[in-house]
């Protein structure tokens, strides 16, 4: 995948929904996808399966933000806000209206969209994964750093107070 060439040293995550069918749709976020950042992100401000479908069709993204988007007219305008008010930072819609987010980078959507499979070992390729489940609306993480529980599911709420352990 196209991803694969702009990926360096960051914290992954792929971020799904479990719909009610029991397919997964999901996407990849590069950066800040430890629960407090990104977990932190997704319990505060995606809270409902409306939330979390519009986040996820965005496609792949650079970073998840309190917002699907923000006024802001360049990548370091963005990072310039509070991290509290910087909206969520996708590659396709990103690079497109910013010239200074990723250089000569041509992101294309067809590598970028929402992938949908019935398959949790598909939505499970990453350090952190998670999964909101649509009939409970309530938001799962899997650390795969954690060698005692690798690929294992836990509530994020829960798994937020105690990952400080890692």
């Amino acid at each position: 995948m196209a991803r694969m060439e702009y990926i360096k040293m960051s914290t992954n995550a792929n971020i799904a929904i479990l719909k009610e069918d029991g397919m997964y749709t999901f996407i990849y976020n590069h950066h800040d996808s430890y629960s407090s950042g990104v977990g932190a992100m997704l319990l505060r401000y995606y809270k409902t399966s409306e939330d979390v479908n519009s986040l996820i069709a965005l496609g792949n993204l650079s970073s998840v933000g309190s917002k699907l988007m923000d006024d802001c007219d360049s990548y370091r305008q963005h990072l310039d806000l509070p991290i509290d008010e910087r909206g969520t930072v996708s590659y396709v819609r990103d690079c497109k209206r910013w010239s200074d987010f990723v250089g000569e980078q041509e992101f294309l959507w067809e590598d970028e969209k929402p992938v949908e499979t019935a398959c949790l070992d598909e939505v499970m390729a990453n350090e952190y994964v998670y999964v909101f489940v649509e009939t409970e609306q309530c938001w799962y993480v899997s650390f795969n750093r954690d060698k005692t529980n690798p690929y294992q599911l836990f509530k994020l709420d829960e798994k937020f107070i105690t990952e400080s352990k890692y």
